[in-house]
């Protein structure tokens, strides 16, 4: 069947009337209120938003796209290895073993993943979001493992590590991220008090 044949089919009300009541009813089974399911018919900012995440984790499911991220950490490792293996262009000066302290021993595996929300956000918001999907937010550790295994990565987003916190003199806070640096890559601090924009991604473990 040719493309353009298919999206009329997918275009007409009856399929969307199917594909609605098949979505409304999973999500019911995964106990997602009706007010919040009300919402993703309503054409607003946050609306859109939700439809666009569940449009991201769809096209995961059927494209094949990556959801989950496998790690080995080494905790035998320094942070000073840890960082040196990412062979970063740009690394802050800040990020060191007195600001950011690593527990552990031997070799740990984890699957990480990226969630995204879409819209700009506050950090209390994403922590009670990660919390009610039974997640956690990575420590550095877990960030710089992802940093040697998935290079590419920080160049298509910013990704924020919410699990590891470095208090500076000031009184500031800020959390380790992966992004872009130029052509480069980069491992920064971010700030904590200014809330996020809609392209960042939050690296997350399931507890």
């Amino acid at each position: 069947m040719a493309k353009k044949d298919v999206y009329s089919i997918v275009s007409g009300a009856g399929w969307i009337a199917s594909f609605t009541g098949l979505l409304v009813e999973e999500l019911k089974e995964l106990g997602v209120s009706a007010e919040d399911i009300h919402k993703l018919g309503k054409p607003t900012k946050e609306g859109r938003a939700l439809v666009r995440v569940c449009a991201e984790k769809i096209a995961e499911s059927v494209k094949g796209v990556q959801s989950e991220f496998p790690v080995t950490i080494d905790y035998d490792q320094s942070l000073t290895d840890m960082i040196a293996a990412g062979h970063y262009d740009r690394s802050n000066s800040d990020i060191t073993i007195e600001h950011f302290l690593i527990k552990g021993k031997g070799k740990a595996e984890r699957r990480l993943q990226l969630i995204h929300f879409g819209k700009a956000i506050s950090t209390d918001s994403v922590l009670d979001e990660l919390e009610k999907q039974g997640l956690r937010p990575a420590e550095i550790e877990e960030l710089l493992a992802f940093g040697v295994a998935y290079p590419n990565k920080q160049r298509e987003f910013p990704i924020i590590c919410l699990g590891s916190v470095w208090a500076d003199p000031g009184g500031g806070r800020s959390v380790p991220c992966l992004g872009r640096s130029g052509s480069g890559r980069g491992l920064f601090l971010d700030w904590l008090g200014g809330g996020w924009l809609g392209g960042c991604r939050f690296l997350v473990v399931r507890k």
